[in-house]
């Protein structure tokens, strides 16, 4: 039997917006380019001012580790989500836009 592998979904919006200079610096000088270089970060919407990004997969502990250490850098807890990892990219924070068709 396979272990489960988890993400950890990163509402980047959310570090850009509610964290100091210090935990932004952190998170775009320090986390994100080696998670990109190892493609453990995907992106899964993305846009201006910042992206909602996947990063695993991991197995449950690190991902749990991962998370838990990025709120004890100051992100803050409701910008992170553990869910179970899936080939296709999924938003876990979804937002709404006007629009839909018109009669």
């Amino acid at each position: 039997m396979s272990v489960p592998q988890f993400d950890l979904v990163v509402n980047e919006i959310m570090v850009m917006t509610y964290t100091t200079r210090a935990v932004r610096d952190w998170w775009v000088e320090e986390v994100r380019p080696p998670l990109e270089a190892s493609r453990l970060l995907r992106i899964v919407v993305g846009g201006f001012p910042a992206p909602i990004s996947e990063l695993g997969p991991w197995s449950q502990q690190d991902a749990e580790f991962a998370r838990d250490h990025m709120v004890e850098k100051g992100v803050p807890k409701s910008a992170l989500k553990l869910r179970p990892w899936t080939t296709e990219p999924k938003p876990a924070f979804t937002r709404t836009c006007g629009g839909g068709s018109r009669a």
